[in-house]
């Protein structure tokens, strides 16, 4: 209900901004022995004073859709449910012009995620990681107030160069602030407003917009050094 009242007050005090609302469902949003949901993404919508055209939902309805779509030993989504999730989000904005991967690659890493660290198995509860391959526009990118070279490092595992992976050193951490800035095109700016799940789309969503901004709230007042 907090949320719900701090985002209404955001929309009210920005009426020249289009807002929109994504939701993301994971395993904590089912019950994978009944089929129970927990219904917050429907109970958040009917708090918020947006149009129903402006939110949308990434819906995990059963294991079988959770599986395919993240990782077993993290709680991110993959590579196939962040892609989902992009083209989810490009539909909700109305945007047509989404980037297609060249292929899928299983990147040859053995790779241990959060929930697999959480239980002390690392490096023994494994999978493949696994990820599409864009060919990204050039771009200007600034991290925390600082230039970057890049967020992420997407061209550098495939490429074979780091020895470990993880899904923030692949697609980017969870930073402060993150500008990507592709030239004034007349296509706009976008800020997206997230945590970590937004890290694998990032790059994607930057491809349609002359700016965009991420902002992560955890971090940001931190990183930045202002609130």
């Amino acid at each position: 209900d907090a949320r719900a009242e701090d985002l209404n007050a955001a929309f009210a005090a920005h009426p020249q901004t289009a807002f929109y609302l994504y939701y993301i469902e994971k395993d904590t949003d089912l019950n994978f022995e009944t089929g129970e949901k927990s219904g917050l993404y429907d109970y958040l919508t009917g708090l918020l004073t947006l149009p129903d055209d402006h939110m949308a939902c990434f819906r995990v309805d059963s294991f079988e859709a959770f599986c395919q779509n993240f990782y077993r030993t993290d709680h991110h989504w993959n590579n196939r449910g962040s892609y989902l999730g992009y083209t989810q989000v490009m539909a909700l904005l109305g945007r047509t012009d989404v980037l297609e991967p060249i292929e899928e690659v299983d990147l040859g890493y053995t790779f241990s995620g959060s929930k697999a660290i959480s239980a002390g198995a690392t490096n023994v509860f494994t999978e493949p990681f696994t990820a599409y391959q864009f060919d990204f526009a050039p771009e200007t990118i600034t991290v925390n107030g600082k230039p970057a070279a890049d967020y992420g490092a997407q061209a550098a595992y495939f490429a074979h160069q780091p020895e470990t992976i993880s899904y923030g050193m692949f697609y980017g951490g969870d930073e402060g602030e993150v500008i990507f800035d592709t030239g004034p095109t007349g296509r706009g700016s976008l800020l997206v407003l997230g945590e970590s799940y937004d890290n694998a789309i990032l790059k994607l969503l930057s491809e349609s917009f002359d700016k965009t901004y991420s902002v992560d709230l955890r971090y940001y007042e931190a990183k930045m050094g202002q609130s």
